[in-house]
């Protein structure tokens, strides 16, 4: 019985650690992403082009999502994690508005999103 229980909490306590595991190359890129595709919203809002400004938001979306599952070095996962799903959630209703044509919704959803900046900051980015 042990020669099977000792292989398994091996296994899951290496898949704990690796899951964890704070990737800063990955985020930074999701982070250097983020602003590519923020200025991109903007120009595309500012041309009223909803298809491109909705490709930009999932962009950003489709990125801080591969990030998600990261352990901050500051801050705690959960915190972290939430605040991704808040960011997309905000990226649901841009891309929402964009399907609407609605600029004024657009515009308020790329401000929300460029609001995430400061509060990650804030929580997440160590100095």
């Amino acid at each position: 019985m042990k020669k099977i229980l000792l292989p398994i909490l091996v296994f899951i306590l290496l898949t704990l650690q690796v899951y964890g595991e704070y990737d800063k190359d990955a985020v930074v890129k999701a982070m250097r992403n983020n602003l590519t595709q923020l200025k991109a919203m903007k120009a595309a809002a500012a041309n009223k082009d909803f298809d491109a400004a909705a490709e930009a938001i999932w962009a950003l979306a489709d990125g801080m999502k591969s990030v998600r599952g990261f352990t901050p070095l500051k801050g705690t996962a959960t915190g972290w994690a939430n605040t991704i799903d808040e960011l997309v959630a905000a990226a649901y209703k841009g891309i929402g508005a964009c399907g609407e044509k609605d600029i004024g919704k657009l515009k308020g959803a790329i401000a929300e999103l460029g609001s995430f900046a400061r509060k990650g900051h804030n929580q997440f980015r160590v100095k």
